[in-house]
């Protein structure tokens, strides 16, 4: 049977927009996939966008690495009179121009290496080419890092290095040994007590593969004399402490010592353990540099019978 022109009147619009619903269906698909791929392509140029940063970052990091091709540290000068060493620091790079301004800057550290100041720049002199040298004032009770600058026309930077301590700081103060007498706790005796102490020297070193042995720095702080102040129950007692071991060599027998040791005990006086409140140690060494050190807390953490 043939429709009639009623029926087809009837039908006809819900065919359009069914085709009418259907492309517009279609299309949004269609959009929804353009945007999925958009999407994708920002994603994609981003991340890439990313991994040439890090790229970016990772050729500095060599490029500074690799800027600084050779250096060597010296003590120039141990000035006794205000206990502040002068060092020698050289070094070669791998570029630079004529025109560009190298300088050196420093910055003193806190113990947990964070900044104790600002940075302070340093004259560099030419020594070659491509080489320079600086001059640093440096204390014993300081740590310190530096870096290298080119400014001018060509403008870059090292990385931050940090001062080799056995440069200026002593050796420090190892305990070696203790004997405590426990009969007469809480009230000791003199000579109830006694801690050594060892300081540790190293014999040579290499700085350079190609340069002749040097004197390790720690040999320029050999210790003359050692006292300590005991604070007790508000008084202050001086006592000496006593070379025991001028050198023990700490290898085996036949063998040459790449290190020694040189021992110093210390024989507290008589004093209750709730009356000792402070120890300080007081070192002159053989150059003339004297170092004071506070040693409550060191006493009290590795000593809690001493505590109060």
């Amino acid at each position: 049977m043939k429709p009639t022109p009623s029926h087809l009147t009837k039908v006809l619009p819900k065919m359009l927009v069914l085709g009418l619903l259907c492309l517009i269906l279609y299309q949004q698909m269609s959009l929804s996939q353009s945007i999925g791929d958009i999407h994708q392509e920002l994603l994609f140029t981003s991340n890439r966008n990313d991994v040439s940063r890090v790229l970016d970052d990772i050729k500095e990091t060599l490029n500074q690495d690799h800027w600084v091709v050779y250096d060597h540290w010296q003590i120039r000068k141990i000035n006794d009179d205000d206990s502040t060493i002068t060092l020698q620091y050289e070094w070669s790079l791998s570029e630079t121009t004529d025109e560009a301004e190298i300088s050196l800057q420093v910055q003193p550290l806190l113990k947990d290496q964070k900044p104790a100041g600002d940075w302070k720049k340093l004259p560099a002199t030419s020594i070659g080419i491509n080489s320079y040298r600086a001059f640093i004032e440096v204390t014993a009770l300081q740590d310190y890092r530096i870096q290298i600058v080119s400014e001018g026309n060509y403008q870059h930077s090292s990385q931050t290095i940090s001062i080799p301590s056995y440069l200026h700081q002593p050796p420090d103060l190892v305990p070696a040994f203790t004997s405590i007498s426990h009969q007469n706790k809480p009230d000791f005796k003199e000579g109830d007590v006694e801690i050594g102490f060892s300081m540790f020297y190293q014999k040579d070193y290499y700085n350079d593969p190609y340069s002749p042995r040097e004197p390790h720095p720690s040999l320029n702080f050999i210790p003359e004399k050692a006292k300590a102040y005991f604070h007790i129950d508000g008084q202050v007692i001086e006592k000496d402490l006593s070379l025991e071991e001028k050198e023990k060599s700490n290898m085996p027998p036949g063998e040459f010592p790449d290190y020694y040791s040189k021992v110093w005990a210390l024989s507290f006086p008589a004093f209750s353990s709730d009356s000792l409140e402070k120890l300080r140690i007081e070192i002159t060494y053989k150059n003339g540099f004297f170092v004071s050190k506070d040693y409550t807390d060191f006493l009290y953490n590795h000593f809690p019978d001493l505590s109060k």
